[in-house]
């Protein structure tokens, strides 16, 4: 991966790290493990919160190695030991607790620097930065990752389910001069998608198919199924969204995934689990049982990139 995406990144997406210690210091997380390790019904009933959501930040800062976990437990680290309890004397939440308070003042930069502050972003605008954000990261390297750790040698025929901008669709076509392809996703962002496609010059192999996933089939006769960023943890709708790509192939097809997945050991990459935090995202071992359940078969990874989270699976439909 490109070290100036990564970096780029790093940039956009660092004050989710950030805000994970601030909450976990702010709600006294690290103290509620001070005398030794404690399962989180302990936890919430120390701090006031809320289990999902603390099981969240947990994970989150297992992710950082602030945390770890062993048989339902959690317990700080040294590092959190050291700066991250009042009783130390190198505790750092004072100083973590004044950058927040003066976090107001970054979040309303803009009024500073325009002479006009500019309007809040449309919901058109919006919606049209999220897909082509899809575009930009796999332009970054995401698209190069998925070329390398899938061989998609003799298909001819892919569904791009939840496929965006298309950005896969065209880096397979152009790679593999058989196949075609077709990009299913809501009405509006296949409108976005048939423009990306045009640039490209790719109408005559890629085409869209407008729809919802929670409503409508994908279709039949696929020999190659890919879900991009679409299984985000156990509220995602995995095991329907499976069911459906399931019917929708041919035997003998090939199912490729893209997603954020924490390993099973400490919750990381970091990307994974902060993902976890704001959306949802399966640990690897729960992701393959998944895939496995919804009846494929040789489910493996088959490329990964730690730095931006990103892991891509194979699996057969028999």
């Amino acid at each position: 991966m490109d070290k100036g995406f990564t970096y780029i990144h790093e940039l956009i997406w660092g004050y989710r790290t950030a805000r994970t210690l601030e909450l976990a210091v702010k709600a006294d997380i690290f103290t509620a493990m001070a005398d030794g390790p404690a399962n989180l019904d302990h936890i919430c009933r120390k701090c006031g919160t809320k289990p999902d959501m603390t099981r969240k930040l947990l994970t989150g800062c297992q992710a950082l190695d602030l945390v770890t976990e062993s048989d339902g437990e959690f317990a700080n680290t040294d590092l959190a030991a050291k700066y991250l309890l009042p009783a130390s004397p190198y505790y750092q939440g004072n100083i973590i607790a004044h950058a927040f308070s003066v976090q107001e003042y970054w979040n309303s930069l803009e009024n500073e620097l325009f002479q006009q502050p500019p309007a809040p972003p449309t919901e058109q605008a919006r919606h049209y930065h999220f897909i082509m954000g899809m575009d930009n990261i796999a332009r970054g390297g995401r698209a190069d990752l998925f070329l390398n750790s899938v061989d998609l040698t003799g298909r001819e025929n892919m569904l791009d389910v939840g496929g965006g901008p298309g950005s896969y669709s065209i880096a397979a076509c152009k790679k593999y001069t058989k196949l075609k392809s077709t990009v299913f996703d809501l009405p509006q962002t296949t409108e976005i998608a048939e423009k990306v496609i045009t640039r490209e010059n790719m109408t005559d192999r890629i085409t869209t198919q407008p729809g919802d996933w929670n409503e409508d089939e994908f279709g039949s006769g696929y020999d190659v199924v890919l879900f991009s960023n679409v299984l985000h943890g156990p509220n995602s709708g995995a095991e329907m969204k499976l069911a459906k790509a399931h019917r929708a192939m041919q035997p003998g097809a090939l199912l490729a995934i893209q997603e954020f997945v924490m390993n099973d050991e400490d919750a990381k990459p970091v990307p994974a689990a902060m993902f976890n935090i704001m959306v949802g995202a399966y640990k690897l071992y729960e992701l393959m049982e998944v895939i496995a359940d919804a009846g494929f078969t040789g489910v493996q990874v088959a490329g990964s990139n730690d730095e931006i989270g990103c892991m891509w699976i194979t699996a057969a439909r028999q």
